[in-house]
């Protein structure tokens, strides 16, 4: 099924170098583009009443979530953890939903709610940069919580 570089055959090689090479945050980020972008699919299966393609697009979306979640290391930042933990969780009973209800509302809300959590990705890690000196800066919390 694999070949010896772990990949699919047919896999794009230069994708599979951008993720190899790409930072742990860059990977992260990676990871919440691919959940729009397969949210944005479901959705477009929905409105075309593709009951397949909305159900293969949706579990993809999920599963990123989800792994998203299983990275999130509680025991660096708990608190920040435990409410990125109930918001993922939340994000997938809002795919559970569109999937079974053909709710395109709620894959709207999705993928709002990821847009807004990549953002504060982004903007955690600025201020970080901004205010290198500060104890409590957001960013390395955030990075940290994250790294596998």
């Amino acid at each position: 099924m694999y070949g010896k570089s772990g990949r699919k055959p047919g896999a794009n090689p230069y994708r599979s170098v951008s993720v190899d090479t790409a930072s742990p945050k860059q990977r992260l980020l990676m990871l919440f583009d691919g959940a729009v972008r397969f949210s944005n699919r479901a959705k477009r299966c929905i409105e075309a009443d593709d009951l397949a393609g909305k159900g293969l697009y949706v579990g993809k979306a999920q599963a990123i979530v989800q792994e998203l979640q299983n990275v999130l290391r509680h025991d660096v930042a708990p608190e920040l953890c435990g409410a990125l933990s109930a918001l993922y969780s939340y994000i997938i009973e809002l795919y559970s939903k569109a999937n079974v209800d053909s709710d395109a509302a709620a894959i709207d809300e999705a993928i709002d709610l990821l847009a807004t959590v990549k953002a504060g990705f982004g903007d955690a890690d600025s201020a970080a940069v901004d205010d290198a000196d500060a104890e409590d800066a957001e960013a390395p919390r955030l990075a940290a919580a994250t790294a596998g």
